[in-house]
């Protein structure tokens, strides 16, 4: 008898890179060309299958033809779901660099804030600080990220009286959905001293959903000695026996002691 032999085709042909075990859309497509090598490495014993059987030539040939179609078939679908699967990978490594150049633009442009900068959680959780935070709180980026901004810094009073998280207006932001501004709060740095702040929390909402607060904060220690210091002066002005007179530049009255 005549013998045919069986297409030749690769029955490993279009592996799987790497890089797409990243996602589970990329996970369902290894497993779906996986089926489809499996159904090929069949389709192919069954052509070796076809040639080594009693048949007449135009069985044999008949078989053949039949399944080089089904070969060929699922070959497509293989290729198919190898061009969606870079299509993805490519998807996912712009979107990966994209992320990457705004983080990087972020920290260029907070970098130049004089302004403390924080981002939590709804937890409290440090997702982002800026250069001038770090600064003013002596700790490194790495050392606060992921960790709980009350527990590192906002724990006590001024008085060093314990201030409990339930009570911290900049986590409770986040489930009030409400801004806090305040010119009477103070943070604590990593080597145990506190300092006045003056600090405006914003919720964060992504889609209508509030995920957490952005903490913008400022050091007025001297803001607040010239405050008290002017505090001070007026009680002096106040309490002396002589009489206090103010005027403006036109000679307008804005302000008399009680004498």
């Amino acid at each position: 008898r005549q013998s045919l032999e069986s297409p030749s085709v690769n029955k490993s042909i279009y592996p799987m890179s790497e890089t797409s075990s990243a996602s589970p859309e990329i996970e369902i497509l290894r497993k779906e060309i996986e089926r489809l090598n499996k159904i090929i490495e069949a389709l192919m014993d069954r052509i070796e299958e076809a040639s080594n059987d009693q048949l007449t030539d135009f069985g044999v040939f008949h078989a053949t033809i039949s399944l080089e179609d089904q070969v060929r078939s699922r070959t497509q679908e293989l290729e198919d779901a190898l061009r969606k699967n870079e299509k993805i990978t490519r998807a996912l490594n712009q979107a990966k660099m994209q992320i990457e150049q705004n983080e990087q633009r972020l920290h260029e442009i907070t970098s130049s804030l004089g302004e403390g900068l924080l981002v939590l959680t709804a937890e409290g959780t440090i997702t982002f600080i800026n250069r001038a935070a770090c600064k003013m709180l002596g700790w490194q980026e790495d050392e606060v990220l992921g960790k709980n901004a009350h527990t590192l810094f906002h724990h006590s009073h001024e008085d060093g009286r314990p201030y409990l998280i339930t009570a911290c207006q900049h986590v409770k932001v986040a489930r009030t959905k409400k801004l806090f501004m305040s010119d009477d709060d103070s943070y604590w740095r990593k080597d145990g001293t506190h300092f006045p702040i003056s600090v405006i929390a914003t919720p964060i909402s992504l889609e209508g959903n509030t995920t957490g607060a952005a903490i913008t904060f400022r050091d007025i220690t001297e803001a607040r000695k010239e405050r008290d210091w002017l505090r001070l002066m007026q009680a002096a002005i106040e309490h002396t026996p002589t009489s206090v007179m103010i005027t403006d530049k036109n000679a307008n009255i804005i302000y008399t002691n009680p004498q």
